[in-house]
């Protein structure tokens, strides 16, 4: 379900990068200090890195992709996935809920023209 951008301290946008590929992606920690940000993992394409080493990625794009949450370490079992399709001009995504409803994810996206559109669990 898509629907337009609640008002509020979930969404916080300061200090988002300007994309250099296609998009740019802040991953945000709101488990409300139960995982402090170095223990908020986020593997994608090869690499882990937790929300205090690096919350940002500049996303290039691509076929389609999958980024994985992971809460407490960087294989644990308390993790969730968004899937996605970046194309030139277009995002394709979802909290897929399909295979389990571990921590709950949410997406905000704006974009250039100044939409934003939210998705999944807030």
């Amino acid at each position: 379900m898509i629907r337009t951008m609640p008002s509020g301290a979930l969404w916080d946008v300061a200090g988002i990068l300007v994309a250099q590929n296609v998009p740019t992606v802040k991953v945000l920690n709101r488990t409300n200090s139960r995982f402090p940000d170095s223990k908020v993992y986020w593997p994608f394409n090869g690499q882990t890195h937790s929300i205090a080493e690096q919350p940002y990625l500049d996303m290039p794009a691509n076929l389609s992709g999958r980024m994985s949450f992971h809460l407490g370490s960087a294989d644990a079992a308390l993790s969730d996935f968004i899937e996605f399709t970046v194309g030139a001009d277009q995002f394709n995504g979802n909290t897929t809920r399909v295979d389990a409803f571990v921590p709950k994810l949410a997406m905000r996206l704006r974009s250039g023209a100044g939409s934003n559109l939210t998705g999944g669990s807030t």
